[in-house]
């Protein structure tokens, strides 16, 4: 083991201590954790390739993967992403270090707000079935088993991401006013939505889907009901074994392989980044030069606003054939807009937002503004990070401006109000 290994596996490890520890997760340990778990784990696989049999390596599905000097580079540029991230959190701790009270913005709770959730939740509803008919519903209901073979060019398919993440945001907001007001208005949206939701996952067997839209129920379970790491680790222990027995689903087969589906996910967006690794170094592919970024910011424009093509565009930016199963890494395309200098400047202006939106209870308290882009971190931000920069930007960005249609609906003033400095989990 070279010192570069101990090095992250120790921080690895560390962050993983910090999310069982902490009442409300520290969003700079999750993102260490989320890129440890779509570039590395696969780069660890292919470092120790000897601790595994022949019928265990056809998970390498590219050349570069198996490569022992790409494994390498993998994890240095993890490394070094997460080793930076730390850094601007402490680089905002310390230009905030004498501040006892900052502002925060607080979102009154009321009955209107809590009714135009519910019916927001409806309209998500809505959104789905319309995004399944444009889809397919066989195409669409099938989940793995035709996902790889075509790629959904409709938008039917995106229509229906994005309403389960906005299903996800709405919960949040909703079980936060029933906190607070004690008042039930709308529930029937919730519980309608969320059974939709475990229908569609049951018959689909896509585990991320099920998992991000119901985390802000999660999280709430973790607060409130999950007071100790014992009782955490346990926990989700027991919810990786059942979502990767639940993963069988997708392949119409009993497959008790269960330790690869908690992994699986990771381990083919993590060829990816040994893909790119290996083509940037050979002069295959270019650096873009945050040509990518323009690209999220183009991908917020729904389809039938933008006058042009958007598949032709997003062609041209495909990483198709270095990720199995249409996976692709958000490190890996960062790494793609200028090698380790847009690695170091990405990671450290993440650190100091990270630091920026630390809370120290997601559900106790006033709703506020700084509650609100935590969840949309947590719940949208982060598990995309295996889709790359534009879905993890644009979902991100339209849950936000819903939001901000919610507050209009129901007539909401946000209070602008001085709070006590919280600083981030390190």
């Amino acid at each position: 083991m070279t010192i570069t290994q101990f090095l992250y596996y120790t921080l690895v490890l560390y962050s993983m201590f910090m999310i069982v520890k902490c009442k409300a997760i520290p969003v700079q340990h999750l993102v260490i954790l989320s890129l440890f778990y779509y570039n590395a784990i696969l780069a660890i696989v292919a470092l120790h390739a000897d601790f595994f049999s022949e019928s265990d390596l056809p998970i390498f599905l590219n050349s570069a993967a198996m490569e022992q000097t790409v494994a390498e580079a993998n994890i240095t540029v993890s490394l070094i992403a997460s080793t930076v991230l730390i850094m601007g959190v402490k680089l905002r701790q310390f230009l905030f270090r004498n501040k006892r009270r900052t502002f925060d913005y607080i979102i009154p709770v009321s009955i209107s707000l809590q009714k135009w959730v519910g019916w927001l939740l409806l309209f998500a509803i809505i959104l789905i079935i319309l995004g399944i008919g444009k889809y397919g519903i066989s195409n669409f209901l099938s989940g793995y088993k035709t996902g790889a073979e075509s790629r959904d060019t409709t938008g039917g398919g995106a229509l229906v991401y994005f309403s389960y993440e906005l299903i996800g945001f709405l919960t949040f907001i909703w079980i936060s006013s029933f906190l607070q007001i004690g008042k039930k208005n709308g529930i029937s949206g919730v519980i309608t939505s969320v059974l939709i939701l475990l229908g569609i996952t049951l018959i689909r067997g896509k585990r991320l889907e099920f998992v991000i839209s119901l985390l802000p129920v999660i999280l709430f379970y973790w607060e409130t009901r999950l007071s100790n790491i014992s009782s955490r680790l346990l926990f989700v222990s027991c919810g990786a074994v059942l979502l990767s027995v639940g993963a069988t689903l997708r392949l119409d087969r009993i497959d008790f392989n269960i330790l690869f589906n908690i992994f699986s996910e990771g381990i083919y967006a993590g060829h990816v980044m040994s893909g790119v690794l290996d083509a940037a170094n050979s002069g295959v592919l270019h650096f873009e030069h945050g040509a990518r970024f323009l690209l999220a910011g183009l991908a917020i424009i729904p389809n039938f606003l933008f006058l042009g093509n958007k598949d032709d565009i997003y062609s041209t930016f495909s990483l198709q054939e270095y990720g199995p199963l249409g996976a692709t890494s958000f490190l890996a395309e960062i790494y793609l807009q200028g090698g380790y200098f847009s690695v170091v400047l990405f990671f450290l202006m993440l650190g100091y937002i990270c630091d920026a939106i630390t809370i120290s209870s997601v559900f106790r308290g006033n709703l506020t503004i700084k509650k609100v882009i935590y969840i949309i971190f947590v719940c949208s931000f982060i598990p995309h990070f295996r889709d790359g920069i534009a879905p993890t930007i644009k979902i991100p960005a339209q849950i936000l401006l819903c939001f901000g249609l919610l507050l209009i609906f129901s007539g909401s003033k946000i209070i602008r109000k001085m709070v006590p400095h919280i600083k981030a989990q390190d």
